[in-house]
């Protein structure tokens, strides 16, 4: 598969786990890829109630996704890449846990 971030800028990355150590590992290559391409990151996490469980941070619920999100923020904010977080339907998932 081709990847999509020479081509666009920023890109959009969404993350399906629930954990920080499975966020950090598994972006390793987007941000690999998005520094050499000088382009930036938007990392988008999961709070769909409409996932598996283990691709969504709804069932941990908000303190936990935050953790993660901050400890994921320390591992990746030397990135020149890393532009902003995002959270992926807020409406229907993150703001009922």
């Amino acid at each position: 598969m081709v990847s999509p971030i020479p081509v666009f800028a920023p890109v959009a990355i969404m993350n399906y786990k629930d954990n920080s150590g499975a966020l950090i590992t598994s972006a390793q290559n987007e941000f690999e890829k998005a520094e050499y391409y000088n382009k930036d990151i938007v990392m988008v996490f999961n709070a769909s109630t409409e996932t598996p469980p283990q691709e969504t941070f709804y069932e941990e619920g908000a303190v936990a996704m935050e953790e993660a999100i901050n400890d994921f923020t320390e591992e990746y904010d030397n990135y020149s890449g890393y532009s902003e977080d995002a959270i992926f339907e807020y409406k229907n998932g993150y703001k009922d846990i």
